[in-house]
């Protein structure tokens, strides 16, 4: 399928695909490929983030504006909140489990957990003791089965529990994006998808007969995304 150039990618939990492009636009695709809503925003803006796991609220991040904002499963309703009242500059958001926000604060370089309701940091907790302050580059973030994953480009993978407290490193060189599917995380690297069981820790892979530049997994199979293609990759029988 042909696509506007993407930006970022998603998939909720009945494995609708959600592509953001450069311009600002998310397009949301039936698990079968097939285009079912679109959304053109206000304010032309690349959106550093989106996460559609509900598809009842789906959130998105604007790095360039500060803010982030709740889309409908129609994406037709757009909310859109500024965050400069919380931070002079947040590096990375996403939804949490709860519908509040994780927050990366670069202005105190820490990780806080925002209350939305209540309009308060719940959790505040520092960066600098598992990441370099002068020598990282974070490219993702998702909460997933009451975990919090952060990926840095330098560092690899940094997990954190519910409450923001570290675990542990997952040592991957130049990672940009991840999802899950089941109890497996997975990303891709070139033509290699890495495939890690979160509480096993077991790895395997798999080649794909192209390289790409995202990779999503729904229920009937991987859909990679390489500059304007969407390519459905389904095995042989």
């Amino acid at each position: 399928i042909t696509i506007e150039q993407p930006a970022q990618i998603s998939v909720d939990k009945q494995g609708a695909i959600y592509l953001a492009s450069v311009s600002g636009s998310i397009d949301k695709y039936n698990e079968e490929g097939e285009l079912e809503s679109h959304f053109s925003p206000m304010k032309i803006a690349e959106p550093k983030l989106i996460e559609a796991w509900n598809p009842l609220k789906i959130f998105t991040f604007y790095q360039d504006f500060q803010e982030y904002s709740f889309l409908d499963r129609f994406l037709t309703t757009a909310n859109r909140f500024s965050l400069t009242s919380i931070s002079s500059y947040i590096g990375l958001a996403t939804i949490s489990a709860d519908n509040n926000i994780w927050l990366v604060d670069l202005s105190d370089f820490s990780l806080k957990k925002y209350d939305v309701n209540f309009q308060e940091i719940t959790i505040d907790r520092p960066l600098d003791l598992v990441l370099d302050p002068l020598d990282y580059e974070l490219t993702h973030m998702k909460e997933y089965q009451n975990l919090l994953f952060i990926s840095d480009r330098n560092r690899g993978l940094l997990l954190f529990d519910n409450l923001g407290n570290y675990l542990r490193t997952i040592s991957i060189e130049n990672i940009r994006h991840f999802n899950f599917y089941q109890n497996k995380l997975y990303y891709i690297q070139d033509k290699i998808v890495s495939i890690i069981d979160i509480y096993t820790n077991d790895v395997n892979s798999i080649v794909l007969p192209l390289a790409a530049d995202f990779i999503i997994q729904n229920q009937l199979g991987w859909i990679a995304i390489k500059e304007d293609k969407m390519l459905f990759l389904r095995e042989k029988n």
